[in-house]
């Protein structure tokens, strides 16, 4: 009977107590001694370790998320692969520590330090905007009311152009009349 696994190759003779056992590796021959050198550091325990599982084992992994379940897949077979992820994740963590950026200021903390100073700003643009519409409506009645004035203005203005020529013709005809002594009275006018 002959059976090769990985590099080995196993061969033996069978009989009563078990027959002899060779061992062929890369074309060499050798005895069941060098078996027990390939597998002395495997025990008893780490057998149990490896190939067991008990009821307990099976309620554990019904309990695992299926982040740890994906881990776990992948650390079955792989001896003492449990402490080396722990090792691994405790390394991970004191890196985290160690290599934080300094002086780096997280943005949430930031905003949220800054909201008072934000809000207090944004009352005072409420109050300023308030100023402005209220000297904004205040400037536009000035205007309507300057409008008005000017309106006022140009009549009267008009009024006084008006007086004005009038006087003017007045005074040529009473000149051609021959009342320039009424004239000389009220030149004032």
């Amino acid at each position: 009977m002959t059976t090769t696994i990985a590099r080995l190759r196993f061969g033996g003779l069978l009989g009563k107590a078990g027959g002899e056992v060779t061992i062929i590796d890369q074309g060499k021959e050798f005895g069941a001694d060098y078996l027990n050198q390939l597998i002395a550091p495997a025990d008893k325990a780490l057998f149990t370790q490896i190939f067991e599982t008990n009821q307990q084992d099976l309620n554990q992994i019904f309990g695992l998320t299926a982040d740890d379940f994906m881990q776990h897949l992948l650390t079955i077979g792989a001896v003492g692969s449990h402490e080396w992820l722990a090792f691994e994740a405790s390394l991970d963590k004191a890196s985290q520590q160690i290599y934080k950026p300094s002086g780096r200021k997280w943005p949430l903390n930031k905003a949220l330090k800054q909201y008072p100073e934000i809000e207090q700003a944004v009352s005072q643009a409420k109050a300023a905007n308030q100023q402005y519409e209220s000297n904004d409506q205040q400037l536009q009645q000035a205007l309507q009311t300057l409008k008005q004035d000017q309106a006022a203005l140009a009549e009267v203005q008009g009024q006084k152009n008006q007086a004005a020529t009038i006087t003017r013709t007045l005074a040529e005809v009473c000149r051609m009349a021959g009342f320039t002594s009424i004239l000389s009275d009220n030149e004032a006018f």
